[in-house]
């Protein structure tokens, strides 16, 4: 296969100082967390937050609970604060799976009650919810690379409701058992907010497909792993009929498992972009005429649909100050990538 990707000539070296420079305030500043008046928060590496701080501080901040899943913990930092709060006598929780975070049998402190899962696929979530309010989910695991350098995108709700639900389903979690999929709608402060537990290969797949048909005007895609040829179609489909498509590809994965979607973007002309970074460009993330977030857990894989515990998200409509935020991580992302070569 030819060379995929070269160095994109239409970065603006001005635009970017910019935004390093404005983004460095962001990184010196103090970790805001969800509450009950401004509910709903985003947070990345690339806007200069520091997510190891983020996750730290809300773990430090619990009252009587905690319960995180996730796929890989390894941050001392993340382990060190969990500890912690189970020593000072707070119900600490962890659901873990079992190949990737095998060291956590022994990392985590015998108070912290340890589900270490091994379902179909992987237990792929990563989803922190503290004092039964706050939750926490996304695309980033506990590791320091992950928190602090990888791309990722998380947000963070303060939603009893979600929390509340969430932690009925996880309940159920055991080390073998299968757990089926699930929907539910919440409102948090006017907003809307779909939010999908995997596997479920109907419902997943079909919710992705129809956002893609809503598009009218704009389609913003970064994934790491992204095998599903039914979602590549769609995103060409949508191309075709004239939305402003811009799709962003991890460069390792590009190479390798998501290969087939990279040819079939580019054989469709769809403007394709891949990370330049060392660190993987991790998210799983769309941007819908930016009004319409999905993020979450899951890539765009088969496995992540029909056997993962894996998990998905859509926040609409966008207020003007996500739209800003997500806006400015874009003009990121894109400036830390190469583009296509046309074929």
């Amino acid at each position: 296969m030819r060379k995929i990707f070269r160095a994109s000539a239409l970065i603006a070296a001005s635009v970017f100082i910019a935004l390093s420079v404005q983004q460095a305030v962001l990184w010196a500043s103090r970790v805001d967390l969800p509450t009950k008046i401004d509910p709903v928060h985003f947070y990345s590496a690339q806007q200069r937050q520091d997510l190891q701080d983020t996750f730290v501080e809300a773990i430090k901040g619990a009252n009587h609970s905690i319960i995180l899943v996730i796929f890989s913990m390894r941050n001392p930092e993340v382990i060190c604060a969990l500890n912690q709060k189970a020593k000072e006598g707070v119900d600490v929780r962890v659901v873990y799976d079992s190949g990737a975070s095998s060291n956590l049998d022994r990392a985590l402190s015998p108070k912290v009650k340890k589900i270490k899962r091994n379902p179909r696929g992987i237990a792929h979530q990563k989803i922190l919810i503290i004092d039964s309010e706050t939750v926490f989910a996304g695309s980033a695991n506990m590791t320091t690379a992950s928190l602090r350098y990888m791309g990722n995108l998380v947000t963070g709700f303060w939603s009893p409701d979600l929390a509340k639900w969430l932690k009925r389903r996880i309940d159920r979690m055991r080390a073998f058992n299968a757990i089926t999929g699930g929907s539910r709608t919440f409102r948090i402060n006017g907003q809307g907010l779909d939010f999908l537990i995997f596997p479920d290969p109907d419902e997943g797949p079909e919710t992705i497909k129809n956002l893609i048909r809503s598009a009218k005007k704009k389609i913003r895609i970064a994934m790491f792993t992204w095998t599903r040829e039914d979602f590549a179609d769609e995103v060409i489909d949508a191309y075709h009929r004239g939305v402003d498509v811009e799709v962003v590809i991890d460069k390792q994965s590009g190479y390798g498992a998501s290969r087939k979607i990279v040819q079939r973007m580019m054989e469709g002309g769809v403007p394709l972009y891949a990370s330049r970074g060392e660190e993987l460009l991790h998210f799983k993330m769309m941007i819908i005429d930016d009004e319409i977030l999905v993020n979450g857990s899951a890539n765009w894989t088969k496995s992540a649909f029909f056997r993962n515990d894996d998990c998905l998200f859509i926040l609409r409509p966008l207020t003007d100050k996500q739209k800003k935020y997500l806006k400015t991580l874009w003009n990121i992302v894109i400036s830390e990538s190469y583009s296509e070569v046309k074929v």
